[in-house]
């Protein structure tokens, strides 16, 4: 669940994921200990304090320019990515903005553990093979 720590519980979620601005990741992980803690980060200094505070992975990015989200900053890159992933070791990253299948495996090569996306599954005419399709391109890249 993105953001949204009472909508979270409500649902009977598994996680939160929280931005940099979205909440104090602390007095989640204090009140909800059950609960998976995600937190978004851009250089390696808040993925650090991410890692410190209780984060069970953090997300980076956003990696390239994207539509979904308007008030994403600039994008980091994969230089940033792989600059992160030898920082934090191998501490889960999952990567995230602008993604897509013609650029899933430069995202895994630069390090990341996963990905997540929308547009590159929500705007494609078939879903579920666009799907497929980045779940296996990230499966050999790794």
């Amino acid at each position: 669940m993105n953001d949204d720590i009472q909508f979270a519980h409500r649902l009977g979620a598994d996680g939160i994921h929280l931005g940099q601005s979205d909440g104090d990741p602390v007095q989640i992980r204090r009140n909800h200990p059950h609960l998976w803690l995600g937190v978004s980060t851009h250089n390696e200094e808040e993925a650090v304090e991410a890692i410190r505070i209780g984060a069970d992975y953090i997300g980076v990015g956003p990696m390239y320019s994207t539509r979904t989200k308007t008030d994403a900053i600039r994008p980091i890159g994969v230089q940033s990515l792989g600059r992160i992933r030898n920082h934090v070791g191998s501490f889960p990253i999952v990567a995230i903005g602008g993604i897509h299948a013609s650029n899933v495996d430069e995202v895994i090569q630069a390090g990341a553990d996963g990905v997540a996306v929308i547009s590159s599954i929500t705007g494609h005419m078939e879903p579920r093979t666009a799907a497929q399709e980045l779940k296996d391109i990230v499966t050999k890249s790794k």
